[in-house]
């Protein structure tokens, strides 16, 4: 999968947005009646580390069966310690991409059977920038 260029999280201002743990219907119990205050802030719930993290877009469909569709907005950590299976952003010759980190077979693949994985062990110059924390999807 390719990815777009990778851009700097910055988060200028906090902003606390509802929460809502579940639908309300009918009468609210007094449990129901404390939760209304509650906010959730977006910054501290999408990044682990927001001083170490980039952001980027997918632009194809080869990790589609792992949830990431192209246009998706991927948020990546730097600092995470890359681990099996962890979906990665990666620079090979220059272009950035994304891949499922296979450590049992040494590779990264996709889930696109057209595309041949990417040895480790054969690959001078292969950097992993970070580790995929999230994918954000717009549905409008």
């Amino acid at each position: 999968m390719q990815v777009a260029a990778m851009v700097p999280v910055q988060l200028n201002e906090q902003m606390a947005l509802a929460l809502f743990l579940h639908a309300m219907s009918g009468s609210a119990t007094e449990e129901e009646e404390g939760q209304k205050g509650l906010t959730i802030d977006l910054g501290t719930e999408l990044l682990r580390n927001p001083l170490d993290s980039f952001a980027t877009y997918a632009r194809d469909e080869s990790l589609a069966d792992r949830g990431i569709n192209e246009g998706d907005l991927l948020l990546v950590d730097k600092v995470l310690k890359p681990q099996h299976n962890d979906v990665v952003i990666i620079t090979l010759d220059g272009e950035l991409l994304c891949r499922i980190l296979d450590m049992k077979q040494s590779q990264l693949t996709t889930c696109d059977d057209e595309q041949s994985p990417i040895l480790l062990d054969e690959q001078v110059g292969l950097v992993i920038e970070g580790v995929v924390i999230q994918s954000v999807k717009a549905f409008r």
